[in-house]
């Protein structure tokens, strides 16, 4: 990251005619963690960095593959920021199943099998194979397939530490999460939940299907064995294990089948077009509830335990879809305060005129991705009471669903922010605003192919190794920065336990400053976070974030901000950028304190370079007025007959200056 140098000046050349504002930011206060600034400047509560080999000495989970810390990074301290990279052997991933019966494995199937195995041994005979989870029917079955291709099979202790040598190869089977992250042995994995803790890929969902046929996409890698077509590799209907959408660079998907699921749905016009048929739907489905809250049961999203109805929809898709749910409301006269809270987008509308639903009708729009959150509250003024139509649109990227309408307890407007005491689900018994009869919900989804791997490799780092979200923090400015891993996972050298926070000790005079804005350099890994995880910062002692970081859904582990910048969220990596904030007007002390969760090893935060500046100085207007120039300004006025300067003070210069347009051409500048 380049060094902040803020441009404190406006330029302006007299012979222009023109109005213009020109505003430049400088910097009131800063924070670059180049020397330790702990009791100084600020106090860090739950400070602590931990190595592998200091975990069972301070009450850390000896599951976490690295360090963990919430420290100012410094030469050795924590000994790495970031995710190892590359793979540290080859590895395949595959889909596959306990329950998998034996009768069901073709012998299309153990040649592929027999492929990959080879593969990872090198050609070896005789190999020793560590088995992680040797369990149903369907791992049993590899573990004989292994003994009768002549390889011994060694159950894995998972109480006692990996063996350092005489292993040539293991399985997985899925149950201890990173504990094969760093083995530098090659390794066989099959699991959907673990895949982002061991770094081979996003989290995967179970499949309980009849396998399509299996196509080798790629009949050059070795693992293949030479095969090559489609064949059928498991009959009839079992439970797999599946990859997740992301894949690790550098990988190579080997063998695939194509799936139909159901496609995602990212907005309102979107949705809207699944409505109108604009895109084809190849489902509808109809249900009815009554109470304004519904969820895909496959998996529900809701704020438990506000409020769980949780009415399931239709047809529990497994992908994005979109919904159209209708009925009618009875309203006394008056104005009531309306809410939402939906994962991922919403829209209410309301024929309060009577006249059919329109865009005009609209009451409340939630028109984003992310996980579940209730909109601030809506004032609704019935003029007259009676019975009205409502529209109630809602939809889903993918993965977690869940949408609810809600009426706030107190009639006459201004209800407070969505809690449990003040707000009550729409129905036939909520106060002010009820629901007449049930609401009719329809679900819409258009179904799309997809090829899903069944088997992918990766190489060992001599062969070009892969990576899966690895790799160091860059970006950061100077030598120091600050960071923070598996935050609860440790209580800190304090005691102090989860949140961890850091907090400056002298509050930060903003008064009597124009247009301020606080920009933090800030990254994060995208491997494994939820929605529970956060980054925040406060500029004030509330409990109400100005910057809130988080995993905008079970799906999407790039931390954004869509919860406090929902118009332009930015997504987060593990190269810092800065992140600018407008200081909202009136504010006059800034109490800056950062807290943040994070709950595995991979799950990473790092900040830096934290500035507060203002636009104290400025050109903030120029008109041409009568012939006379006049200029609007605040700081020092100077002048030059050349625009490379040298500038010198004009003498008496106050805000505004007036001077004649006439004459010899001058420039003019503010510092």
């Amino acid at each position: 990251m380049k060094s902040f140098r803020p441009a404190f000046y406006g330029c302006l050349v007299v012979a222009l005619s023109f109005v213009a504002s020109v505003q430049a930011q400088k910097v009131i206060w800063q924070e670059t963690f180049e020397d330790d600034g702990e009791e100084s400047r600020y106090v860090t509560e739950g400070a602590g960095a931990f190595e592998v080999a200091q975990f069972a000495d301070n009450s850390v989970p000896d599951n976490q593959a690295g360090p963990v810390y919430w420290t100012r990074v410094t030469d050795g301290r924590p000994s790495f920021v970031g995710v190892p990279a590359p793979t540290p052997e080859r590895r395949i991933v595959m889909a596959w199943g306990s329950g998998i019966s034996p009768d069901d494995i073709t012998n299309d199937f153990w040649t592929h099998f027999d492929a990959v195995v080879a593969w990872l041994l090198r050609g070896k005979s005789n190999a020793k194979i560590l088995y992680s989870g040797l369990g149903g029917e369907g791992y049993q079955a590899f573990a004989s397939r292994l003994v009768s291709l002549g390889h011994t099979v060694e159950e894995d202790d998972t109480g006692s530490s990996l063996p350092e040598s005489g292993i040539d190869m293991y399985v997985y089977s899925g149950g201890s999460l990173s504990r094969f992250v760093n083995y530098e042995v090659p390794g066989l994995h099959y699991n959907s939940g673990d895949l982002d803790d061991e770094l081979l890929g996003s989290i995967g969902t179970p499949l309980t299907i009849t396998l399509p046929e299996i196509t080798i996409t790629a009949p050059e890698h070795p693992s293949a064995g030479g095969q090559t077509g489609t064949f059928p590799f498991v009959l009839n209907e079992n439970t797999f294990q599946s990859l997740g959408f992301e894949l690790p660079g550098g990988s190579t998907v080997v063998a695939a089948f194509i799936r139909e699921v159901s496609a995602s749905v990212r907005d309102l016009e979107a949705a809207d077009a699944l409505f109108d048929g604009s895109t084809p739907n190849t489902s509808v489905t109809r249900t009815a509830t009554s109470v304004a809250d519904i969820v895909n049961e496959v998996l529900p999203a809701s704020q438990l335990p506000l409020f769980d109805w949780d009415h399931p929809i239709a047809g529990a898709p497994d992908g994005g879809f979109a919904i159209r749910a209708t009925g009618k409301i009875e309203a006394s006269r008056g104005t009531v305060s309306l809410a939402m809270g939906v994962d991922d987008g919403a829209r209410l509308r309301i024929d309060l005129n009577g006249d059919g639903l329109d865009a005009g009708d609209t009451i409340i729009i939630m028109d984003r991705r992310g996980a579940f959150q209730y909109s601030a509250p809506t004032d609704v003024e019935f003029t007259s009471a009676g019975t009205f139509d409502f529209e109630w649109i809602s939809f889903n990227d993918t993965g977690d669903f869940g949408a609810e309408i809600l009426v706030a307890v107190e009639a006459g407007g201004n209800a407070p922010n969505v809690s449990e005491d003040d707000w009550d689900l729409l129905s036939a018994d909520s106060q002010h605003v009820k629901l007449s009869g049930d609401i009719t919900v329809e679900t819409y989804v258009s179904n799309q192919e997809v090829s899903t791997p069944f088997s992918m490799a990766l190489e060992a780092p001599g062969d070009g190794g892969a990576v899966f979200g690895g790799g160091p923090f860059g970006n950061f400015e100077g030598n120091h920065f600050f960071a923070g891993s598996a935050l609860n996972k440790f209580t800190g050298d304090d005691g102090v336990g989860n949140p961890k926070k850091i907090i400056w000790k002298d509050p930060i005079d903003i008064s009597g400053r124009e247009n301020v804005k606080l920009t933090i350099a800030l990254g994060a890994t995208f491997l494994d976070f939820e929605t529970g995880d956060f980054f925040q910062v406060f500029i004030d002692d509330s409990d109400d974030p100005f910057m809130w970081f988080t995993a905008p859904s079970g799906n999407d582990k790039f931390f954004n901000d869509v919860n406090t910048n929902p118009s332009n969220p930015t997504r987060l990596g593990l190269d810092l950028q800065d992140i600018t904030y407008d200081i909202p007007a009136g504010v006059n002390t800034i109490n800056l304190r950062i807290e943040s969760v994070t709950t595995w090893w991979n799950e990473i935060v790092a900040f830096d370079n934290i500035r507060i500046t203002s636009s104290d100085i400025a050109i903030s207007g120029i008109a041409v007025e009568n012939g006379q120039v006049v200029i609007n300004f605040t700081g020092t006025l100077q002048s030059a007959t050349d625009v490379a300067g040298p500038y010198t003070p004009v003498d008496g210069a106050t805000s505004p200056f007036t001077m004649d347009a006439s004459g010899a051409t001058r420039f003019y500048i503010v510092r």
